[in-house]
């Protein structure tokens, strides 16, 4: 009888190889496995170094070893990386590698049951046990697959006694932040569906050049700057310094072209306090918890290796926003673009659940108004927001939702509600869009 512990040494190396040598397989591999699917120290530390390096760039065996100092860890490179084949081996590594994973721990369940057998417990208890560790391999989440009322009953009513207390604690992530004197973001946003919840997957819609990534940037501003919260900005499309200073310019109170040309306007001493607040500003930006990225390509697979990733460095993720949907791929093959983007959304939807958070997708609306696949993505959204630019047909509303005359002049723009599930007021908010600071806020 063989009693030894099931490890696969070749499995562990030939994904680590596949880690080093393909960009497709190095994500596949970051979305589905963890350090507890290695055996050895070496083989841990390699894994994790090399998903500190992977940020989208090309990956090569040398650059490993380069980070590396430890003789058995830089053999060991070495000897992964002649270990790998191609895409097609590398799928059955990964399986063997995941499998392997499993009976191991299969293995250890069952033996702690028979020491259990040895230490004259009860068979009730040895069986319960062994059943519970045996789920955990199929269900990671056991207590949200089948809840029974008779075990929620108490901690339901528990939890409207505290929402009554504290209605605040009923929010998820809030789309506003309150200062002395001012109310910045979207509180309307938050009325509707009481904040971003997690596993929810909330669609921001616009037209070119009308302020879809404007939305995206100052969602994230406000989660991760105004507020405490870990996010990632998944974007497809902008440069990494244009970003940071549509980021910046609204708190440092300046120009997203001053911030990006660093010529400030004004009089001498104007221009000294508009510096001083863009380096206060930027210090915020870096106690920040907001993670960015600029990706040339896209998909949901990559987007959970590079999550995974954020919550190694920063040991918390509390959302996502991704800018924006149209850009992204699908690991299927499609005829229909609108196929193509209700699989994508469901795998985001799914990928919401999954990791608990919520996710923020971006998308591109044509010059009819429509988001290509709209319908069927919009199927899978928990919320659906639209903005667009005030037009004739909403002065009368405006004007019975925005009392102070000087107030409704600003409202230039209004965000739509397209869809909200935790809502019935149809009627949208409108919002001050300043283009020069890409700065967006609720009219109040």
């Amino acid at each position: 009888m063989n009693n030894k512990e099931p490890i696969n040494e070749r499995a562990e190396i030939a994904v680590l190889g596949a880690m080093m040598n393909d960009e497709r397989s190095r994500y596949d591999i970051i979305s589905r496995i963890n350090t507890d699917h290695f055996t050895t120290d070496e083989r841990r530390a390699i894994f994790e170094r090399i998903g500190y390096m992977t940020d989208g760039r090309r990956l090569t065996a040398k650059m490993v070893k380069d980070q590396t100092t430890e003789t058995k860890e830089r053999r060991l490179v070495e000897t992964a990386d002649g270990a790998y084949v191609d895409y097609d081996h590398f799928k059955r590594d990964i399986e063997e590698l995941v499998e392997n994973y499993k009976l191991r721990k299969m293995y250890h369940i069952m033996s702690h049951g028979l020491k259990q057998v040895g230490a004259n417990t009860s068979v009730d208890e040895i069986s319960d046990k062994v059943s519970e560790g045996l789920s955990e391999l199929i269900v990671t989440d056991t207590n949200r697959y089948i809840v029974s009322p008779e075990e929620r009953y108490s901690e339901t009513r528990m939890e409207l006694s505290e929402r009554i207390k504290n209605p605040e604690i009923s929010y998820g992530l809030k789309f506003s932040h309150e200062e002395p004197g001012r109310t910045i973001g979207f509180p309307s946003v938050d009325q509707s569906i009481l904040g971003a919840k997690p596993g929810d997957l909330i669609l921001v819609g616009a037209e070119t050049g009308i302020g879809k990534t404007a939305l995206g940037v100052n969602i994230a501003r406000l989660f991760s700057v105004y507020q405490d919260h870990i996010g990632y900005y998944a974007n497809t499309e902008m440069d990494i310094q244009e970003l940071e200073a549509r980021l910046i310019a609204p708190i440092a109170g300046v120009t997203v072209r001053e911030f990006m040309s660093g010529q400030f306007e004004g009089t001498g001493e104007e221009i000294m306090r508009k510096e001083q607040r863009a380096f206060n500003a930027i210090s915020d930006y870096g106690d920040s918890g907001l993670m960015l990225s600029r990706i040339p390509s896209l998909n949901v697979p990559k987007i959970k290796a590079l999550l995974n990733q954020v919550r190694m460095k920063k040991k918390q993720l509390d959302y996502v926003v991704i800018d924006y949907i149209q850009r992204m791929d699908s690991t299927d093959h499609y005829d229909a673009e609108h196929l193509k983007l209700k699989k994508i959304a469901m795998r985001l939807k799914e990928m919401a659940v999954q990791y608990n958070i919520p996710v923020i997708a971006l998308a591109q609306r044509n010059f009819e108004g429509y988001v290509e696949g709209g319908k069927a993505i919009r199927n899978e959204c928990d919320a659906v927001f639209y903005i667009e630019p005030v037009k004739d047909d909403d002065i009368d509303y405006m004007h019975k939702a925005i009392q102070e005359p000087s107030k409704q002049k600003l409202a230039n723009y209004k965000i739509v509600k397209n869809k909200v599930r935790r809502d019935d007021n149809p009627y949208p908010i409108y919002v001050n869009f300043d283009k020069k600071r890409q700065f967006i806020n609720e009219i109040m």
